[in-house]
């Protein structure tokens, strides 16, 4: 986030002015904090120069409190002095995310999407929900194919797959169940979310995505459920995958069967308009598994 960047920039250069005249104060060296700080001495010379309060006033004209900011600086030093290098630049990097958050915060363009001094995107936060609640569906470690299984989800008709939230890892299988790898992102799931923008094209009310390992006994539990259905497959190549993907896409899915092929595993690729409705194909998927 660009944004985001240029504050941090804002907020480093003011910190290592606090840093410098705090080091200085207590009696290190300036060849020592240029070291600590990662910047030449002739810089350290410079940032001595300008008052304390100057550095101060730049962070309050960003929304950031005087107390919060002495309070880091305090912590920083003590672990400067403590000679405990790599604690000292996580924790300087904690700090400076930190402050950089309550910066954009207290900005009127983000306070809408902003809890607690960090940011929130609602969509997120239900995708983590729905989530949580699909994890939670008992025996879905039956359903898990072997590359593993993500769920997508868009909360508003899509114009790419950046509109389109997914996991930047997977669901997986383990000893106790299911667990989810890497964190929600809009675009996490390429492959899954282009084909969720494939069956969207054609019946924009599909929401959401899940895909499942393939079995035989599915297809009645799909006819049961009246689910429309379609399978395509098995495919030589990529390129004949998607080709076949957005030919079945067309007849507006409920459910696409694909067989795989050439490098590609047999899976079935569910697509509903509701979580509910995701939620009851997958229990009985569940139920019908062998």
């Amino acid at each position: 986030m660009i944004i985001h960047e240029i504050i941090c920039g804002k907020i480093l250069v003011s910190l290592r002015g606090l840093l410098a005249h705090k080091l200085s104060d207590q009696g290190l060296s300036q060849h020592k904090i240029s070291r600590l700080l990662n910047v030449s001495q002739p810089m350290i010379n410079k940032l001595l120069k300008r008052p304390v309060e100057e550095y101060l006033g730049e962070l309050e004209k960003l929304g950031i409190e005087r107390g919060i900011v002495e309070y880091y600086v305090e912590i920083l030093c003590s672990i400067a002095f403590a000679q405990s290098l790599e604690k000292f630049v996580f924790t300087s990097y904690q700090v400076v995310n930190t402050l950089a958050l309550k910066a954009l915060c207290s900005q009127q363009d983000f306070s809408n999407i902003c809890q607690g001094g960090v940011f929130v995107d609602p969509d997120i936060e239900y995708y983590k929900t729905v989530l949580s609640r699909l994890l939670s569906i008992k025996g879905l470690h039956k359903l898990i194919p072997e590359v593993g299984s993500n769920l997508v989800y868009t909360p508003k008709a899509p114009s790419s797959i950046m509109d389109v939230i997914g996991l930047t890892g997977r669901i997986v299988k383990t000893l106790s169940g299911v667990t989810a790898t890497g964190e929600p992102m809009y675009g996490g799931s390429r492959h899954l979310s282009r084909i969720l923008l494939l069956v969207m094209l054609h019946n924009p009310v599909k929401k959401y995505g899940f895909n499942t390992r393939y079995e035989e006994a599915y297809l009645s539990s799909f006819n049961r459920l009246g689910l429309r259905t379609v399978i395509t497959g098995p495919h030589e190549n990529q390129e004949e995958f998607w080709r076949r993907i957005g030919e079945v896409s067309r007849l507006k899915p409920d459910i696409i069967v694909d067989l795989g092929g050439r490098g590609l595993e047999p899976v079935v690729y569910v697509f509903t308009s509701s979580y509910e409705e995701l939620e009851r194909i997958l229990v009985n998927l569940v139920e019908a598994c062998p």
